[in-house]
């Protein structure tokens, strides 16, 4: 796997534990019932042109599965804006990436 293919991953990954953690929340108050989200798909997607390393944009494909009404659809979309992986590839990082050079050992 690529660099790249990793960082999708972890982008998928990160938006289904983030709809997950969203929904165990809906859960405990009541604004879900067990039964209700039966199954979470996340696929990522990018537009590489041919030759280069850096994708124009990522797609983010969500799968919510089981008898939701569209509020709950609607609250556990709106969690996904939180995914940690997704405000970084963003530029939402404060301090910014810094890249240091390590001593040789000795």
């Amino acid at each position: 796997a690529s660099p790249k293919d990793l960082v999708m991953a972890g982008l998928a990954a990160c938006t289904s534990m983030t709809l997950q953690t969203r929904a165990s929340m809906m859960l405990k108050t009541g604004k879900l019932k067990e039964g209700d989200l039966t199954r979470v798909t996340v696929e990522t997607k990018d537009d590489t042109a041919p030759g280069t390393h850096m994708p124009n944009n990522i797609e983010v494909s969500i799968g919510l599965e089981g008898p939701l009404t569209d509020v709950q659809r609607r609250q556990l979309m709106a969690s996904v804006k939180a995914c940690p992986v997704k405000r970084m590839l963003q530029g939402e990082l404060g301090g910014g990436v810094h890249v240091k050079l390590l001593d040789a050992p000795k």
